[in-house]
């Protein structure tokens, strides 16, 4: 295991830009994903990933999977797109499968061929 993680709900009546979110959060409180009930969008550096020309036909790969955050909005934004992830902790990716990964076009890896 790489990091102490844990899953943080923030209370839909908290005065907090993160309200009605759950982040994943390192040792230190870092945040490493994000995810909103009811938008894809987090108003945070992981909606970069979902800008135009950027997306293009077939599958993408992210390294550094995480907890699955720009995966969820790509997929929310682009339907037909499969994604593939790389994660090196195996725990960070059970952690988005029981937060965020809901998607079977969705699949997260611990196991680098590079």
């Amino acid at each position: 295991m790489h990091n102490y993680i844990r899953v943080l709900e923030v209370s839909k009546r908290a005065d907090d830009p993160f309200t009605g979110s759950r982040l994943l959060l390192d040792n230190p409180g870092n945040i490493h994903s994000i995810s909103f009930i009811f938008k894809s969008l987090t108003s945070t550096y992981f909606d970069v990933f979902t800008f135009p020309p950027i997306i293009l036909p077939g599958p993408i790969g992210i390294l550094g999977f995480g907890a699955g955050s720009a995966a969820r909005s790509i997929l929310d934004l682009y339907p037909e797109v499969v994604v593939h992830g790389w994660e090196l902790d195996p725990s960070v990716i059970g952690v988005g499968r029981e937060s965020t990964l809901d998607s079977q076009r969705l699949r997260g890896n611990t196991q680098m061929g590079l």
